[in-house]
């Protein structure tokens, strides 16, 4: 939980999908009219990450943002950590994508839409390594990969966004995956 709160309730979208502009990049858009400015935010850091775009990316997010990565991976908390996990993302995976999975995915918003979930795909080749060990963000098993160039990753991701309704931008992100399984993808003969 965040900031060890209670969890809030995510609940679908209601009402029927609406037409909205195409986002190529991210995928279909949840049917919300008018789309909220903190939500068209979600959308644009999604187009920014596909992008690898870490300038833009980065102003999608507050003064100090965290980023967690599975439940036992590591935390990134505060602008200059989350810098350094995009960055060190972008150069470890490329392409890296992050994108809604099916062709209508199920965005779950809390009452407020300060809280938004949904499955994703996380894909791509690695390319470069991970955090070394003795550093501060070292995390086995991605850690311990020596990239050959040859492996990419394609993993079902649960991601869940927490939004800053005030400033319209993301103040926390929890992206859930199989480390594991990762592993194997990354080092399959």
């Amino acid at each position: 939980m965040p900031n060890g709160h209670n969890p809030i309730p995510l609940l679908p979208v209601p009402g029927p999908p609406v037409a909205l502009p195409a986002a190529p990049a991210i995928g279909p858009i949840p049917p919300i009219n008018p789309i909220p400015a903190n939500i068209t935010n979600l959308f644009n850091f999604l187009i920014y990450f596909n992008g690898q775009d870490l300038p833009d990316l980065m102003k999608t997010l507050t003064s100090n943002p965290s980023v967690g990565i599975t439940s036992y991976g590591p935390q990134f908390i505060g602008y200059s950590a989350v810098q350094r996990l995009f960055r060190q993302l972008f150069s470890t995976f490329k392409p890296l994508t992050l994108t809604p999975q099916g062709a209508k995915p199920d965005w779950l918003f809390n009452a407020d839409s300060s809280i938004i979930g949904v499955q994703m795909n996380l894909s791509g080749l690695q390319v470069g390594t991970w955090f070394a060990a003795g550093t501060p963000n070292y995390s086995p098993p991605l850690s311990n990969i020596v990239p050959n160039g040859m492996h990419s990753i394609d993993l079902d991701a649960c991601v869940i966004f927490y939004l800053d309704n005030t400033q319209n931008l993301i103040k926390q992100i929890a992206i859930y995956f199989d480390r594991y399984l990762m592993q194997q993808q990354l080092t399959a003969a």
